[in-house]
């Protein structure tokens, strides 16, 4: 299937964060399945996110360092929190990676944690980056022993004599079956197979035998001395887990609010099929026609992390500051490595309320501030002014309007670069700027 301009823009907005005009004009006519071929191809050189000082951060809660030396390390990962929350979204915004970077940011919600120590956040975003294209079955693995999700949900206090249910029940519900497809005797005895998961002061996985329970349990119908990784094996015997994952993929990737079940279906059992193959999954999304169709494109609220990652991509505006950066997190509504709760971020229209919207209509103007309005005009060289609104509609919106209320009031006689910026500014305040 050959790709026209809006499609290719679709494909970018969906898998990464949109791309410039020159880029996507070079491709135009290229076929899906060759472009995300190049995707997955940019994807195998990716870069770990390393900002955390590993020996520093390593013993932060580790009880032999002197008191002194751990509120000093206590008041610094405040601190370096934010400097990686930071660092993530100008690595969202600039990398040569973005569908690796977007898988990234989804499976950083669908498995939700936050920690004290940003050491264990880093190291958890980073196997989320290798493992996020990968197959299932090692990542579900993965984040079930990793020391931020054991710590977020009480793992750590998971005891034969006190067993805590929190994990089991979320690694059901939230992570691989959904709510409806387990039973509270499972969830009891899948926590009792995972006492004494936890990890060591050097941040490292192991099973503490002195707390673990080795009594007989049955779970989901099966019988025997279980184990946490037995527990793991059950539920991706489960076509329900296929199942949940994919729907879960295509709400996040297609349409969080209209839902085709039969395409559903057919992605679950391809899903299942494969072993779990996550890249499969996600090539077969983007390659098949009913991507492209127009009850789809342009129809998807941006996260607030899309809609200020793409503000870059789009104009190729510097970051703000650090501090501007942060603040801006935090009055759209998306602060990285803090999900409000361990459901994860909202999806669609629950990104957007009066007070949001009246946001996101602003910040495009202090962005703005400083940007090179000339090399952004530069990428419209070859265009007529007269068609400057209706080419630059085309790329910075994904629902067709009425060109003509754009031109209205519109300074033709200004020079090009004027005229751009006077453009670009107005379609940033359309509602439809929203959506991709």
């Amino acid at each position: 299937m050959n790709l026209n301009q809006r499609q290719i823009q679709h494909l970018y907005l969906r898998t990464g964060f949109g791309m410039p005009y020159p880029y996507i004009m070079d491709r135009v006519g290229k076929s899906a399945e060759t472009l995300v071929d190049e995707l997955f191809s940019q994807s195998d050189k990716f870069e770990y996110l390393k900002v955390i000082e590993r020996k520093r951060f390593t013993y932060l809660n580790h009880s032999d360092l002197p008191k002194e030396y751990r509120a000093t390390l206590s008041r610094d990962s405040l601190i370096y929190r934010d400097v990686l929350r930071n660092a993530w979204v100008r690595k969202l915004a600039k990398t040569d990676t973005p569908l690796r970077e977007r898988m990234t940011l989804f499976w950083h919600g669908h498995f939700a944690s936050r920690d004290l120590n940003p050491l264990t956040m880093e190291d958890q975003n980073n196997m989320l980056r290798e493992k996020g294209l990968g197959n299932f079955r090692d990542l579900l693995f993965a984040i079930s022993k990793d020391p931020c999700m054991l710590r977020y949900l009480g793992n750590t206090l998971n005891r034969e004599k006190s067993p805590n249910e929190n994990f089991a029940r979320e690694l059901m519900e939230l992570f691989t079956l959904g709510r409806g497809h387990y039973t509270e005797q499972d969830v009891k005895n899948a926590a009792k197979a995972f006492t004494g998961w936890t990890f060591n002061s050097k941040l490292e996985f192991e099973i503490n035998s002195y707390v673990h329970d080795d009594s007989e349990k049955t779970f989901m119908g099966v019988t025997g001395n279980l184990g946490g990784e037995d527990i793991l094996n059950i539920i991706l015997e489960k076509k329900q887990t296929a199942n949940f994952i994919t729907r879960k993929v295509y709400k996040y990737f297609v349409n969080p609010e209209t839902i085709d079940e039969n395409v559903i279906s057919s992605l679950s059992d391809s899903f299942y099929k494969s072993g779990y193959d996550i890249g499969k999954l996600i090539k077969q999304i983007f390659t098949s026609p009913w991507f492209y169709d127009e009850k789809i494109i342009g129809q998807q609220i941006k996260s607030p992390i899309q809609f200020l990652t793409g503000m870059h991509n789009l104009f190729l505006i510097d970051m703000p500051d650090d501090k501007t950066l942060m603040g801006v997190q935090k009055d759209l509504g998306q602060i990285l490595f803090a999900p409000p709760n361990v459901s994860g971020w909202p999806e669609g229209r629950e990104w957007i309320d009066s007070s949001t919207l009246a946001y996101r209509a602003k910040l495009p103007t202090q962005l703005f501030s400083g940007m090179d309005w000339n090399n952004f005009a530069s990428r419209f060289r070859n265009v007529e002014k007269a068609d400057l609104p209706a080419v630059i509609a085309g790329y910075l919106l994904q629902s067709p309007i009425n060109v003509s209320l754009l031109s209205e009031d519109l300074n033709f006689k200004a020079s090009t670069t004027d005229l751009i910026r006077e453009i670009a500014i107005k379609l940033t305040q359309f509602p439809d700027f929203q959506l991709c």
